[in-house]
């Protein structure tokens, strides 16, 4: 399970792009980011227990694909941080990705970003 403390402020601007996130999520949750990996791909998180996609909810269903990789090259659990606006469209994002995280065994969690 990824485990970020409830209610946590990120002091991040409403413009700031995936990787300042992944940084911020990094350090909060004490993983490193933007990890290099063998294949020259590049992990968002890795922590001692997950390796971490972080994607913004729209590209939801890209995300599982991206964790299994990482997972694969890394020996660690696969694990998805969403980024949500909490706009109502994003449900059908979420439902998607949960769909896939559960039949795929991938741990996944949402961070509301600000609009």
């Amino acid at each position: 399970m990824i485990t970020l403390p409830p209610d946590t402020a990120f002091a991040l601007p409403p413009t700031a792009n995936e990787v300042a996130w992944s940084k911020a999520i990094a350090n909060l949750i004490g993983g490193q980011a933007e990890v290099r990996l063998m294949d020259k791909s590049r992990a968002d998180i890795i922590t001692d227990t997950h390796a971490i996609e972080v994607e913004w909810i729209k590209k939801a269903t890209q995300a599982p694909g991206q964790a299994l990789l990482y997972a694969a090259l890394t020996g660690r659990k696969p694990g998805i941080i969403l980024l949500a606006r909490g706009k109502p469209r994003e449900e059908i994002y979420f439902l998607r990705c949960g769909i896939m995280c559960a039949h795929a065994g991938i741990d996944m969690a949402v961070v509301q970003t600000l609009r």
